[in-house]
This record gives structure tokens, C-alpha cells and sequence, in this order.
């Protein structure tokens, strides 16, 4: 998991990037804008974020390993794989 963050004055933008370890390749990738007057909210939906694409980028991993396509029409496959 790679990010950066950027402020200007109350507003903030934060970068995250979920990288594949093995072989560099970016898996996911978000830009989220907010005020710093709600940072306990906004570090809960920037959470909510990476562990939604850390889950889904696991379970195309699993499908993968056991040689299976991912469930869904034949356009959503070919976008997984």
C-alpha cells in the first residue's frame, strides 16, 4: 500500500495505491478530497476503501489459483483477467 497526502489550507487529498508485491503492478488506485474538520470520518472511509479493494484483489487472486474464471457476465471477466 503506497500513498501520499497534499494539503491546502483546510482541504485534503490523499493517493493510495494498493501495489502487487510480486510483480510491481498496480492493483487499485483512489483519490479521496475532504476538509480536515472531519478527518476521524474521512480516515474511516479511506479504511473502508483499501479493505474492500484488498478483499476483492484476494478473491481474484484465489480464482486465479484454482484455474477458475471470476462468477459474472463474460465483459466482466474479461476486464479480471
Amino acid at each position: 500500500l503506497k500513498g501520499s497526502i497534499q494539503r491546502s489550507g483546510d482541504e485534503l487529498r490523499v493517493n493510495i495505491q494498493l501495489v502487487d508485491a510480486a510483480d510491481g503492478r498496480n492493483v487499485w488506485a483512489q483519490k479521496f478530497d475532504d476538509h480536515s474538520e472531519n478527518a476521524l470520518a474521512f480516515q474511516d472511509r479511506i479504511a473502508q476503501s483499501v479493505v474492500l479493494a484488498v478483499s476483492l484483489e484476494l478473491q481474484l487472486t484465489n480464482w486465479k489459483v484454482r484455474d477458475k474464471s471470476p462468477p459474472g457476465p463474460p465483459e466482466v471477466r474479461r476486464l479480471v483477467n
